[in-house]
């Protein structure tokens, strides 16, 4: 009981996380995706041909080189020369529902692309709450 209170007070009273900013139209966020399969990221060319087969939503992409960690980056195949989406009105829930992110990205340091509009920050800062009189 204790720990479910716990938790549930953590939730309440935790920072929460804010998107701020639009869409540049830049084009970046749809020409330097990632996948991961069982939470790891894809570094291999053959097991992304095995998700091409596996489910076919990864036909709309094609590889579009690597980081420097070798992880693989994918362009959409959608994506039109100005930055703009071929396929806007019938894409898919990944692009409808960015810029998502993961708490864990933005706690490793994670920020958007240098061209995209969009910004992460915190609601609140931790010492803000430390401060806090009772």
């Amino acid at each position: 009981m204790f720990k479910n209170l716990k938790f549930f007070l953590q939730k309440l009273f935790s920072s929460k996380y804010v998107i701020s900013g639009k869409c540049n139209k830049c084009g970046d966020c749809c020409r330097q995706i990632t996948f991961s399969v069982a939470d790891k990221l894809v570094t291999d060319e053959q097991e992304f041909l095995r998700m091409q087969n596996f489910e076919k939503k990864y036909k709309n992409f094609e590889i579009n080189g690597k980081t420097e960690d070798g992880v693989l980056l994918f362009k959409c195949k959608a994506l039109k020369d100005d930055g703009s989406c071929g396929v806007h009105w019938f894409r898919s829930v990944n692009c409808r529902l960015y810029p998502r992110f993961n708490k864990m990205f933005v706690h490793d340091g994670g920020e958007p692309l240098d061209r995209c509009g969009y910004k992460f920050s915190v609601d609140k800062k931790f010492s803000e709450y430390l401060d806090k009189k009772p």
